[in-house]
């Protein structure tokens, strides 16, 4: 197997992840791309989406819309789990978080052209 042919199946495995992956997935995904590698663009980011809280919660007082904005954010969440582009991992406290994985981090670079510092 020559490196072109490499770089061939490298890019079809990227492309058909990539048909799997919806637009908003990729938002989340670039979300838990920056927070790990440019903190400054994950800020900008957080305005140009209006989208402030990247974890799933759940609590009492919510309205049925914001109930039913949650449990989308995390079946996005879960797919790109399931995809291997999100990993998670547990803190300090115990408490579960996300975090983009190579292959997110991979994806990312390859739809945005972006460099990591």
């Amino acid at each position: 197997m020559q490196q072109s042919d490499l770089q061939v199946y490298k890019a079809e495995g990227l492309l058909n992840l990539l048909n799997r992956v919806t637009d908003i997935e990729i938002v989340y995904l670039r979300f838990y791309y920056l927070l790990k590698w440019n903190l400054v663009r994950f800020k900008e980011y957080q305005k140009i989406t209006g989208i402030d809280i990247l974890q799933p919660v759940i609590h009492g007082g919510m309205t049925r819309e914001a109930i039913d904005d949650e449990v989308a954010k995390r079946i996005y969440l879960n797919n790109l789990l399931s995809y291997g582009l999100l990993e998670i991992e547990i803190d300090k406290k115990g408490k579960q978080k996300y975090k983009c994985s190579s292959v997110g981090d991979l994806l990312i670079r390859t739809i945005d052209k972006e460099k990591v510092d």
